[in-house]
């Protein structure tokens, strides 16, 4: 998996990769959300950076730069 903070339009963009062969057509699977459908963390802006944290609640930090702050969003991946 890799999260991407995307800047200049407020989102961030899961991609899924299948391990089983990562070069074939198909095998991404691309997913873009906009930070303002996402209730927790609609005040961010202008995103920067995103990582997954990594722990039980499947959480991933996006760093705000517009709005100067950090955001998290709970249960955004499988």
């Amino acid at each position: 998996r890799i999260v991407v903070a995307v800047f200049n339009d407020d989102s961030y963009t899961l991609l899924t990769v299948d391990p089983a062969d990562p070069l074939l057509p198909g095998s991404v699977t691309v997913l873009k959300r906009a930070l303002a459908d996402t209730p927790a963390v609609a005040a961010c802006s202008r995103p920067g950076h995103a990582v997954f944290v990594g722990d039980a609640a499947r959480r991933i930090a996006i760093s705000c730069n517009g709005s100067n702050g950090v955001a998290v969003i709970p249960y955004a991946h499988d």
